[in-house]
C-alpha cells in the first residue's frame, strides 16, 4: 500500500512482493504476473465514483480495464489485494484476445458454475471473479479441487483444467502441471 501511494509502477511492487514478501505463494504469483508484462497504473484512495462487477459491497481493491488501473482503497492485506486484481488486469488481458485461453475459461467457468458446488463463492460472480480468486484465493483452489473437471480423459478435477488454461496463457511448456500447481498453491 506504501508503495503505491508513493506512486511506484506495477513492475516495481511486483519485483518487491517477489523478492520479500513473506508468503511463497505471493512471491510465485508476482513472479508470473512480471512474466505477463502488464503494467497499469496503481492508486490508492477511496472507492468513491469506482462501478463494481460483482454487486454493492465494501470493497478493498479494484481493477479499472478501460484506463488500465488497479485502486487500492485501504491498507489492510493490500498485498493479496494488489495481486489479485493484477490478476485481473492479466487474464482480462488474455481473455480479451478471444483465443483458445479464453474459450476454455469460459468453457471451465460455466461448468463449475453449472455443477453448483461453489455457489456463493466470490469467485462464481463472473468469469474475471472466478480466475482472479483461482489465483489468489487458496480456500477457492480447495473448492476447485472438489469440482470434477470437464472430462475426466485429461484432467480429473476443475482446479487442474484450471492450471492447465493458466499453463498455456503464460507459455509455460506441456508437463510443467505440476510445478504451476505447486506455485500456486
Amino acid at each position: 500500500y506504501g508503495m503505491a501511494a508513493e506512486g511506484k509502477s506495477t513492475t516495481e511492487i511486483l519485483k518487491f512482493i517477489a523478492d520479500t514478501s513473506r508468503n511463497p505463494f505471493y512471491r510465485q504469483l508476482a513472479r508470473l504476473l512480471q512474466k505477463t508484462g502488464i503494467a497499469p497504473k496503481i492508486v490508492v484512495g477511496t472507492s468513491d465514483g469506482w462501478k463494481f462487477n460483482a454487486g454493492e459491497g465494501k470493497y478493498a481493491a479494484a481493477y479499472n480495464p478501460k484506463t488500465d488501473t488497479v485502486a487500492l482503497f485501504r491498507p489492510a492485506s493490500s498485498e493479496r489485494n494488489m495481486l489479485h486484481e493484477l490478476m485481473h488486469a492479466a487474464t482480462l488481458k488474455a481473455l480479451s484476445k478471444r483465443g483458445m485461453a479464453a474459450v476454455q475459461m469460459k468453457k471451465l467457468f460455466e461448468h463449475v458454475a453449472k455443477s453448483g458446488k461453489l455457489k456463493g463463492m466470490y469467485g462464481m460472480a463472473n468469469v474475471d471473479e472466478f480466475v482472479a480468486e483461482a489465483f489468489s484465493n487458496p480456500k477457492f483452489q480447495e473448492a476447485l479441487k472438489g469440482v470434477h473437471g470437464i472430462s475426466t480423459s485429461t484432467s480429473n478435477n476443475a482446479w487442474n483444467w484450471f492450471v492447465r488454461i493458466v499453463r498455456g496463457i503464460l507459455g509455460l511448456n506441456q508437463g510443467q502441471d505440476n510445478a504451476l500447481s505447486q506455485a500456486l498453491e
